[in-house]
């Protein structure tokens, strides 16, 4: 296979963009210049040998969108130890293809924290098929329905999809606010709609925020964890474990939105339902990515492509496309054309970010208010002076989120088989 070949396919299968620094000069730039043309993100170099401190060099002078450093590189081992410590890319001549090898084989490490719910039950379904992640635990929180409904969700998901994973049971209520249900969007159970199976475990003794802590305190490295509900299971970790906040490499959450809400005019409902604790998180300096209403109500998943979900013919597939029917109901009556499908994006931002126009963004949450309470003010013209604490999702190629959603959903046929 070509190597900007097998660059490509680790950018596809981990989201790194490798470069390889060729053994033969003329090769160098070209090289560079073709993932740069072809949209790969800037990416590090850290090598060192005879050949790669010179192509490295030709490098950052002929193609400065890509930073070329230098590092200590020599064995296979090494690469691995840095990719490990987050290095973007490593390949050096020889051991390329084992360093592809081991990227695909890695995993992000995540902790699936929600309030299942339709699309938080199609976000699991989406990240249990993802060979890019791997869930180390799962945590139920109080949002769309009560905290026993959705973590009865949570295990009833689970024994669906077949993720063996512990479920912590989160915290009853928000840290401040009363407790608030979404009822008329996800139905009295929380997930109406078809029947699923009972659970086939019981969620574990550990409460959310104490699972969460225990998993990042034994995870060899930092864990992301994956909010698709109020942020209060999230607050609480951090309020009780601030010195475990280093473990945690990224946030990704539903939630907010720049332009609007969708519960009052200004706050949407994640946001609404526990203020305080979304404020916490966004000013706890933990990297955010934040799929907000800006995206999720532009990946909608359309009557048609559910038909296409129900054509895999797999148990899992023919249940995901009654809870996409289920879940169309309400959005129909309010004239979408289609579902959409807002915690799914926190998952696919980080399998798939290519799909995404993302901007770094200064996020404050507004706590107080008649009028504004719950409203995640997005700082679009710098006029604070702070420095981003987000990544915020704004755009998605809808047509591709369908088509990427739909192949993962085949996973539980393969699997099956």
């Amino acid at each position: 296979m070509d190597k900007t070949e097998l660059m490509k396919d680790v950018l596809k299968v981990t989201g790194i963009a490798p470069i390889i620094a060729y053994a033969e000069p003329e090769q160098a730039v070209p090289a560079a210049k073709a993932l740069v043309a072809g949209g790969l993100p800037v990416v590090e170099v850290l090598m060192r040998n005879e050949h790669a401190m010179g192509n490295l060099e030709r490098i950052a002078r002929d193609v400065p969108e890509i930073v070329a450093g230098a590092g200590t590189i020599i064995t296979l081992d090494q690469a691995k130890a840095a990719i490990d410590h987050g290095a973007q890319f490593i390949i050096m001549p020889g051991i390329g293809r084992q360093v592809v090898e081991y990227c695909i084989d890695k995993k992000i490490p995540v902790i699936l924290d929600g309030d299942p719910g339709h699309d938080d039950a199609i976000a699991w379904v989406l990240a249990r098929a993802s060979r890019e992640l791997g869930i180390l635990a799962v945590t139920s929180c109080c949002g769309n329905q009560t905290i026993e409904k959705t973590t009865y969700n949570a295990l009833r998901v689970c024994t669906l999809i077949g993720l063996h994973a512990p479920v912590g049971k989160g915290c009853p209520h928000p840290l401040l606010n009363d407790v608030m249900n979404a009822p008329s969007v996800h139905g009295e159970s929380g997930l109406d709609g078809p029947a699923l199976p009972e659970p086939a475990f019981e969620a574990s003794a550990l409460s959310a925020p104490e699972l969460m802590a225990k998993v990042l305190r034994e995870s060899p490295e930092p864990v992301t964890i994956v909010a698709t509900g109020p942020q209060t299971n999230v607050a609480a970790l951090l309020l009780a474990h601030p010195e475990l906040k280093c473990k945690i490499a990224r946030i990704s959450l539903m939630g907010g939105g720049i332009a609007t809400g969708n519960w009052t005019p200004a706050a949407e409902f994640n946001i609404l339902v526990d203020p305080e604790a979304a404020r916490i998180v966004f000013t706890s300096g933990v990297p955010i990515t934040m799929a907000g209403l800006d995206v999720t109500e532009k990946a909608l998943i359309m009557p048609e492509d559910f038909e296409r979900v129900r054509a895999l013919g797999n148990p899992v597939s023919d249940i995901v496309a009654q809870w996409l029917e289920f879940f169309y109901k309400f959005h129909r009556s309010i004239g979408y054309a289609g579902a959409p499908m807002h915690d799914p994006c926190a998952v696919m931002a980080l399998i798939h970010p290519e799909i995404f126009t993302i901007r770094p963004m200064y996020v404050q949450i507004e706590t107080e208010g008649e009028y504004c309470r719950g409203t995640t003010v997005g700082d679009l013209l710098g006029f604070s002076g702070h420095a981003p604490n987000a990544d915020v999702l704004m755009d998605v190629d809808r047509g591709r989120f369908a088509d990427l959603l739909v192949e993962a959903i085949k996973f539980y046929g393969e699997a099956e088989a």
